[in-house]
């Protein structure tokens, strides 16, 4: 699995936790009277900031991907396309 995938799997993991957090009392209202409200307000607030954070960081790296990729026009190229040495670009002293 690449990591981009497994990022876009990951936000969208959180994002169902966060979900199951925030409805926690309207799913299981004996179970969420067990527990701590501000903890798991906290909790679900944690996830849902991760969640958005992989998402991004799946976004980037799936646009990025998109995009043709560009020579640098400031680049030194010292090979010719034939393969030898561009002799242009020689500076040894050779008097």
């Amino acid at each position: 699995m690449k990591a981009r995938n497994l990022r876009l799997a990951l936000g969208l993991f959180f994002a169902a936790m966060a979900a199951l957090l925030f409805l926690r009392k309207e799913l299981a209202p004996e179970l969420a009277a067990k527990f701590r409200n501000d903890r798991l307000v906290l909790g679900a607030w944690f996830a849902l900031v991760l969640s958005g954070w992989n998402v991004v960081r799946w976004y980037v790296e799936w646009a990025a991907a998109r995009q043709p990729r560009r020579v640098n026009p400031l680049s030194v190229k010292t090979m010719r396309r034939d393969g030898g040495a561009n002799p242009e670009l020689d500076f040894e002293n050779k008097a």
